[in-house]
C-alpha cells in the first residue's frame, strides 16, 4: 500500500501544489538565497563526484551499518509463545489451550 501511495498520491499532490509547496515553510529554517544556493549546489556536486569516483567504497561505507543492523535478525524469535507464563485462571489462557 505504501508503494502504491508513494507512486501515485505523492506525485499528484506535488503536481497540484506546484510552486505553492514552499508556502508551508517552517519559520525557523533559513531562506535559500543565491549565495547559499551556490554553496549548497557546489557541496552536493562535490559529494556526487566523490561517490561516482569511488562507488565500491561508497557502497562499502554505506553497507556496513546496514549489515550490522541486519545481523540482528539471527536473534529474532518468531515462534508462538507456549502460554505457560500466563495465569492459568485467565479466560484467554483457557481459550489458547483449547
Amino acid at each position: 500500500m505504501s508503494v502504491l501511495l508513494t507512486n501515485t498520491l505523492v506525485p499528484t499532490v506535488l503536481a497540484l501544489l506546484g510552486p505553492r509547496i514552499n508556502l508551508g515553510r517552517l519559520p525557523f529554517t533559513p531562506k535559500l538565497d543565491a549565495d547559499r544556493a551556490a554553496t549548497t549546489g557546489r557541496r552536493w556536486r562535490r559529494w556526487g563526484h566523490l561517490i561516482v569516483a569511488h562507488p565500491w567504497l561508497a557502497l562499502f561505507v554505506a553497507g556496513i551499518p546496514l549489515l550490522l543492523l541486519a545481523w540482528q535478525i539471527r536473534r529474532l524469535d518468531t515462534s508462538v509463545p507456549q502460554g505457560d507464563w500466563l495465569p492459568p485462571a485467565a479466560e484467554s489462557v483457557r481459550a489458547l489451550h483449547t
